[in-house]
């Protein structure tokens, strides 16, 4: 099948091609010969045999056999056409027209009628429900070892614009308009066989591969534990918290080991790098300042913590904040935002600040009230800094030990320690490397590894029966004592880079 629609690709292309010489009002005479060139390249083309069955992998029935001989007759027939259209042709549209042809036969020819490869389904999913999808026939990722019959998009990098899930005529009017998501991907499918082709494509990187387990601890009492009663998850666990995974069991897969003198490491989620002003290059800062009074009608007096951000944290007063961040310049001062419900001195008020319910008009029972400062900064100069992006590459690895903290567990996770978090957790990875007997050198100076960790979810290991307890927080290499008793286990899917092994860097101007 895609030996066939690479083909008709190829007749499109060829007389997109005959057709632009006819722009440029090239005689007729030269155009004749330069078709006449053409009609041997697809000659060539439709002469390549198509694939044949295999005996014990390809069950063929009586629709398959018709189908075939039915193939092979039209493609002679197409080149003996071609063949008399050489020797005949007596103007250039003549041979336009029977490229036309051969292109709708192929079309028709190329269709499997009984296709068992089910279509390759993207799902954006977010909490579990369904928001958008693409679906990509499986033909054309699909790999094969012959160029011909390989997928048009079977390891090439394509761009995907996903689809509202339902019928149009379901979809809401206000997402019509509206395009769901549009990805980047790089899809390959083939066979078992074949996988080793998947990692031999990365040209200039390594596929690392690494074990991966979370650390999760909850807030008592200003201790952080992990005892309940607000544990609702594991100490150690995937990424979900409903697996536990302690460091000290994981068990590798057979032709697998750790990588030497490289010990475990923690390290954030890529979104917990940035900042609210990542990619902007016009920013607007903002503070609040915060008082209060003991009892109703009382005075008004600055707080303890006088000065916080939108969520409660204490941050530096707008008087400390006269440098701004490196890489980026002030455009005005700091402006009391009066464009917002409040009252003539500017303030808003509420009972508890912890309870939040803001109103601009002062009652007596209130006894907090706040103001909003702004002021705006943009970036200094025609990029930002590369020393503020050192800075953030160096630094951010180390920062609060890898943790990241949250209210709760099923809430989102930020870098930075506030008031209200009650959660944190940090993701620790170690390295797993292939055995010698399991990898070989590719054309491109890299080594390729089996995959079998990374395409079987799957695997046959010696039950464990008794081992030392480890006081270490370490994973551990050691072998446990086992028996000779098979049982099958699901592994997790492993956390998977490409380490690349010089920079390269694109400068995209606008």
């Amino acid at each position: 099948m895609n030996q066939l629609l690479k083909l008709k690709l190829f007749v499109m292309g060829l007389m997109s091609t005959l057709e632009s010489l006819k722009v440029k009002q090239t005689s007729d005479e030269i155009l004749i010969r330069h078709y006449k060139q053409s009609l041997d390249m697809v000659i060539g083309h439709l002469k390549k045999p198509l694939p044949e069955p295999e005996s014990g992998r390809h069950h063929v029935n009586e629709l398959d056999r018709l189908r075939r001989q039915m193939r092979l007759k039209d493609l002679l027939d197409m080149i003996n056409k071609l063949e008399e259209l050489k020797l005949h042709a007596k103007s250039s549209q003549e041979i336009l027209n029977r490229l036309d042809d051969i292109k709708e036969s192929l079309g028709y020819l190329e269709a499997e009628l009984q296709n068992s490869i089910p279509d390759v389904i993207i799902w954006l999913l977010s909490n579990g429900k369904r928001y958008a999808y693409y679906r990509l026939p499986a033909n054309e990722v699909f790999y094969s070892p012959n160029v011909d019959r390989r997928g048009r998009l079977c390891g090439k990098v394509q761009t995907i614009t996903l689809k509202w899930p339902g019928k149009e005529t379901d979809i809401a009017k206000d997402k019509r308009n509206f395009l769901p998501g549009e990805i980047r991907v790089k899809i390959w499918l083939g066979l078992a066989i074949h996988e080793q082709n998947w990692l031999s494509q990365q040209k200039g990187a390594d596929l690392a591969i690494y074990a991966e387990t979370h650390e999760n601890q909850t807030n008592v009492l200003g201790q952080w534990t992990t005892t309940k009663p607000l544990m609702s998850r594991p100490a150690w666990s995937d990424v979900t918290g409903s697996i536990s995974l302690p460091k000290k069991d994981f068990q590798l897969p057979p032709g697998w080991g750790w990588e030497e003198f490289a010990y475990s490491f923690y390290l954030f989620y890529v979104s917990i790098r940035y900042s609210d002003d990542t990619g902007h290059r016009k920013f607007t800062e903002e503070i609040y300042e915060h008082q209060y009074r003991l009892m109703a009608g009382a005075q008004w007096q600055p707080k303890a913590t006088s000065w916080t951000d939108l969520a409660g944290d204490k941050v530096s007063s707008k008087d400390e904040r006269n440098e701004p961040p490196l890489g980026w310049e002030w455009e005005d001062e700091w402006t009391i935002d009066a464009n917002r419900a409040v009252d003539e001195e500017v303030f808003e008020y509420c009972v508890n600040q912890t309870l939040g319910g803001w109103c601009p008009t002062e009652k007596i029972f209130h006894l907090n009230r706040r103001r909003r400062w702004y002021r705006t900064r943009v970036v200094k100069g025609d990029k930002v800094s590369e020393q503020k992006k050192k800075k953030k590459d160096g630094q951010d690895d180390l920062k609060n030990e890898g943790w990241e903290y949250a209210p709760m567990f099923n809430m989102k996770f930020h870098a930075d320690e506030r008031n209200m978090d009650m959660t944190r957790c940090r993701r620790c990875h170690r390295k797993m490397v292939p055995s010698a007997e399991q990898t070989h050198m590719t054309s491109t100076g890299g080594f390729v590894a089996n995959t079998d960790i990374v395409f079987r979810m799957e695997s046959q290991v010696p039950s464990i029966t008794d081992s030392s307890v480890k006081t270490d927080q370490q994973f551990d290499s050691s072998p446990p004592t086992t028996t000779t008793k098979k049982v099958k286990i699901e592994l997790n899917a492993p956390r998977m880079f490409l380490s690349f092994k010089s920079k390269n860097f694109k400068i995209i101007k606008i």
